[in-house]
């Protein structure tokens, strides 16, 4: 049976495909407000852009980055009509190429470009860590194409390990020229009066977030979010970053990261709410069917041993290396249990969905070690409560101070720390694996 949204109001921020996604939800029977919050500026017929692409021709790179699908197809169309498009396939064609998602990739793959690697997360810095670990990459040459000429922080990073770096900026995003329905968005989210809003890029939260601000309904607009009654969905954890750094953590997004699964999320989300939507949004279990409950078990016992493989197990998929608990010099397991530590789990139902665990690792300073929530059920606030009760069990130790470590890869670990209250501090261990450290007092 089709799900019936009648009666649900969702908010279209998206610029590209923007009518597509709101037949979508049309055919569902939903109200759908399309308020494009941002607008994308080709480039392609700047002489700046002719000129890098006849200078990449002239001198091939030894790295190609690929950053989006649909900027690599207009730098290859702009290149056609300059009757240069050969020439630049076969100049990139001697060059190493990365991806950072699968539509890049692709992009690539059309024009009959081999990738070698490809981002598994779609983030940037992902491919900054990724190349950062290649032999030979202080001394060479780097194409990047932008997304954003005025906000793409990790070409900083790249200049600082590589010998050259051009950059390729194809298209920009800008607000749109008519901001009248952003303004009455924000307006309109800060009243509750949608029940979803969904977005498809990083720009397109920023500049709804700066109206809100300039509109004065900032702080109403993140309220109606963390209250659960309008539900933020984003094509994407990447996407999703400026929603946490404002500090709402409601939002969802789909796997794999696209548009029609983002549909197919925001969806399903609205169609179990029933009629009470507030109540049951104000409940933050990751799926609004049933009841997380913690438990503190013993780090070796039988359920907290599967939780701790499969989170090894999902490091060992998205770190580039690849993981080895062994390796990552942080203690064994012991450290987790009374009286010096504690080990929790999260069970819906007779499930496992997530688990945590603190050590001491000074006096009165504890670590929260093993941090790891389902993928099925992110995106829903599990992750911020489990964090929440690591602290209350490290303060129940004496901790006056709580640290933890993360890899780059994890952009949305990061996100919930830096929303969570955690402040950067320098290396503070040996793990190998470890590249941003974090500390938070403890009342």
């Amino acid at each position: 049976m089709a799900v019936d949204l009648t009666g649900r109001t969702v908010a279209v921020t998206a610029e590209r495909r923007a009518e597509e996604q709101a037949d979508l939800f049309r055919k569902r029977g939903a109200e759908v407000v399309v308020a494009t919050t941002v607008h994308t500026v080709d480039l392609t017929g700047d002489a700046a852009l002719r000129a890098t692409t006849e200078a990449v021709i002239a001198d091939p790179p030894d790295w190609v980055v690929a950053t989006t699908g649909f900027g690599m197809r207009l730098w290859f169309e702009a290149a056609d009509a300059w009757d240069l498009g050969d020439a630049l396939i076969r100049a990139l064609g001697t060059s190493l190429v990365v991806a950072r998602g699968p539509k890049a990739q692709s992009a690539c793959r059309q024009r009959g470009l081999e990738v070698r690697w490809r981002a598994p997360g779609e983030s940037m810095p992902e491919v900054v860590a990724w190349l950062e670990a290649q032999d030979g990459i202080a001394g060479a040459s780097v194409v990047v194409q932008l997304f954003d000429p005025e906000d793409h922080p990790s070409t900083a990073e790249l200049v600082a390990m590589a010998d050259q770096v051009t950059e390729v900026p194809v298209y920009r995003w800008r607000r749109p020229d008519d901001e009248a329905p952003v303004r009455d968005l924000a307006h309109r989210i800060a009243r509750r009066g949608v029940d979803a809003v969904t977005f498809t890029s990083q720009p397109a939260v920023r500049f709804l977030l700066e109206v809100a601000a300039e509109e004065g309904v900032l702080d109403e607009l993140v309220a109606a979010c963390n209250d659960g009654i309008v539900l933020p969905v984003c094509v994407g954890p990447v996407c999703a970053e400026p929603i946490a750094a404002a500090g709402i953590r409601t939002a969802v997004w789909p796997d794999p990261y696209r548009l029609v699964p983002m549909v197919k999320l925001a969806t399903e989300r609205l169609a179990s709410l029933g009629d009470d939507s507030s109540a049951i949004r104000r409940d933050e279990s990751p799926t609004n069917r049933s009841p997380v409950r913690f438990e503190e078990v013993h780090p070796h016992a039988p359920d907290a041993q599967a939780a701790m493989a499969a989170y090894v197990d999902e490091l060992d998929r998205r770190f580039p290396t690849g993981f080895d608990a062994g390796d990552a010099r942080t203690g064994d397991a012991d450290a987790l249990a009374a009286p010096a530590g504690a080990f929790l789990i999260a069970r819906q139902d007779d499930r496992v969905v997530a688990c945590g665990g603190v050590q001491t690792i000074g006096d009165g300073v504890g670590e929260i070690k093993r941090m790891w929530v389902a993928g099925d059920v992110r995106g829903q606030g599990l992750g911020r409560r489990l964090l929440t009760e690591l602290e209350a069990r490290s303060a129940a130790l004496g901790h006056r101070l709580v640290r933890l470590d993360t890899n780059g890869e994890l952009t949305e670990a990061i996100a919930l720390y830096e929303g969570s209250g955690y402040a950067e501090v320098e290396r503070y261990n040996d793990n190998p694996y470890a590249q941003r450290f974090f500390e938070k007092p403890l009342p």
